[in-house]
């Protein structure tokens, strides 16, 4: 998956995507490739967290965190990212969650305009590497 030039300092590589310890924590890990006329074009990685084990307290949210979702540049802009992201927010709301979480950084090719667009709020916490979060009220 190749990301537009400037993305890479936005989402995570698939390698560190990839790199998941089920059984150090009690999250349930949703890894899935994105297709698209028949080829992978993305990916994204849903976390569902139910137990406060994972994060320190001030990080802790219960609930589904969209921990990744990256579309190859060639891909963007076709309404995949919105049709995944719809279909996402359908099935935690059929899990009984109430919150979709999600972080990402500001700047330029930055998904937070993308986010806002489709309801995702900032909370005014920011996690990890500067990352700010963002919730979605289903």
């Amino acid at each position: 998956i190749k990301l537009k030039w400037g993305q890479n300092k936005y989402v995570h590589s698939i390698k560190d995507t990839l790199n998941i310890d089920n059984k150090k924590d009690n999250i349930t890990y949703i890894l899935r490739g994105i297709k698209y006329n028949n080829n992978y074009v993305g990916v994204f990685l849903l976390c569902l967290n139910k137990i406060p084990l994972s994060y320190t307290s001030k990080n802790y949210r219960p609930g589904a965190l969209l921990s990744r979702m990256i579309i190859d540049k060639k891909y963007q802009r076709l309404g995949i990212g919105k049709t995944v992201t719809l279909k996402i927010i359908n099935y935690v709301k059929k899990l009984g969650y109430d919150k979709l979480y999600i972080t990402c950084v500001q700047g330029t090719n930055s998904p937070i305009h993308f986010l806002k667009k489709k309801g995702f709020k900032k909370t005014g916490r920011k996690l990890w590497n500067e990352e700010e979060e963002l919730v979605l009220q289903i």
